[in-house]
């Protein structure tokens, strides 16, 4: 009887959060279509499928409507992230940010998010993957606001190996398995994108998902100093170095800490000379 209410429960479950996902839809055909993809997300990503129908939704949320095309099932949890979990939600943001930096932007999630979110932000994205790169063009086109960059992120400038995924969001520097393809990218370190990409002093806001080359790409900037919010994710389990190692750097930042996985961790971060 126990095994019978507990597999209800999580049906229940299931079709609830598929109808709080369905919800980012701008109409009831999207509404139904997003249902089904939740579902489905569920599905494949637990028996490891990599199939989705390419499909351009239109989407609402704080109020604005916008488009998406949906490409992959990791989609769907991350958008449900981001936007219903508030994985970048900064709660004391003394000022709305005017420039944001988008470290492994993905297929653009993350930055249509701050770009609902932050409407007068100039928002510069960068993401290593050229498929995925393709994508994120696709979804941002027309947005003054947003600048995409096909770049890949290192501790100094010139080129990268940069080993391809077959999701949109694990693409890395880091090499996961035997048979992975790679290929040689122009790299940029920090530095050398806030010297030449922003002309600015202060940027207000730097995002990193960089999947294992946050401690390289980070600890190799000088100009992180004149960061005032940073938040994104470690990869304790891509990255040589331990969580005390990372942390050693940012002794200028308020560092707060959410714990994702054994190996990985949510950070917040806040300058304290700035702020």
């Amino acid at each position: 009887m126990n095994k019978i209410l507990d597999n209800f429960k999580r049906k229940f479950l299931q079709f609830h959060h598929a109808k709080k996902f369905s919800s980012l839809g701008a109409n009831w055909q999207a509404n139904t279509v997003l249902f089904f993809f939740y579902l489905y997300s569920r599905l494949a990503l637990r028996f490891e499928l990599t199939y989705l129908p390419q499909t351009k939704i239109k989407l609402r949320q704080f109020g604005k409507e916008f488009e998406f095309i949906f490409t992959h099932p990791t989609d769907i949890p991350v958008f449900n992230h981001i936007f219903f979990e508030g994985e970048y939600e900064i709660s004391d943001l003394k000022k709305e940010p005017l420039i944001i930096l988008d470290l492994g932007s993905s297929v653009g999630i993350s930055v249509l998010y701050f770009h609902l979110k932050y409407p007068k932000a100039v928002i510069h994205a960068f993401e290593a993957d050229p498929n995925t790169f393709r994508i994120l063009k696709e979804n941002t086109k027309n947005i003054e606001n947003i600048k995409v960059n096909n770049i890949c992120l290192s501790d100094r400038d010139g080129e990268k190996e940069l080993f391809i995924s077959d999701t949109s969001v694990s693409s890395s520097v880091v090499l996961r398995s035997k048979n992975q393809q790679s290929v040689l990218m122009t790299a940029k370190g920090l530095d050398s994108i806030i010297k030449e990409v922003v002309s600015t002093q202060v940027i207000d806001l730097i995002k990193f998902d960089i999947e294992g080359a946050e401690f390289e790409v980070l600890s190799a900037s000088k100009e992180k100093s004149q960061v005032a919010y940073m938040v994104g994710e470690l990869h304790l389990d891509l990255i040589e170095g331990s969580l005390e190692n990372f942390l050693a750097q940012f002794s200028d930042f308020k560092v707060s800490l959410k714990k994702n996985s054994s190996q990985r961790y949510a950070v917040y971060m806040k300058n304290k000379n700035l702020i």
